[in-house]
């Protein structure tokens, strides 16, 4: 079975001891079956451990994101809380400065009418001053 190279032998040999083998295998196939199975069990288990990884880096991230948002809209609402108290604050301040406002405007107007008593009982002084004239012009 040599060809021109001289390596005809050899390489029908190798091509037979293949057969042979493949042969073996296909009379004891469980060996064959036990083989892949312990195979795949090593394939599975490592990618169910990359699953899992996976997974829980996934939960993780979805977990994270959601505590960030939590914590975002916690900020959000602290942020409006503050400026609510501080519009509260505006509104108080603006309450008191038109109640000092009112209270100088009654003052004014005590003052007004006091001035106006005062312009009466002078009046009133006037008034006398003039019967008392008119008395003395009679005597």
């Amino acid at each position: 079975m040599e060809d021109e190279t001289g390596h005809g032998q050899i390489a029908a040999s190798h091509h037979v001891g293949v057969a042979e083998n493949y042969q073996l295998k296909r009379v004891s196939p469980s060996n064959e079956i036990r083989d892949n199975q312990f195979e795949l069990k090593n394939l599975t288990q490592r990618n169910f451990k990359i699953a899992t990884k996976i997974l829980l880096e996934r939960k993780t991230y979805v977990f994270e994101r959601a505590r960030a948002r939590a914590r975002a809209r916690a900020r959000a609402r602290a942020g409006r809380e503050r400026e609510r108290e501080r519009e509260r604050e505006r509104e108080r301040e603006r309450e008191r400065e038109r109640e000092r406002e009112r209270e100088r405007e009654r003052e004014r107007e005590r003052e007004r009418e006091r001035e106006r008593e005062r312009e009466r009982e002078r009046e009133r002084e006037r008034e006398r001053e003039r019967e008392r004239e008119r008395e003395r012009e009679k005597k």
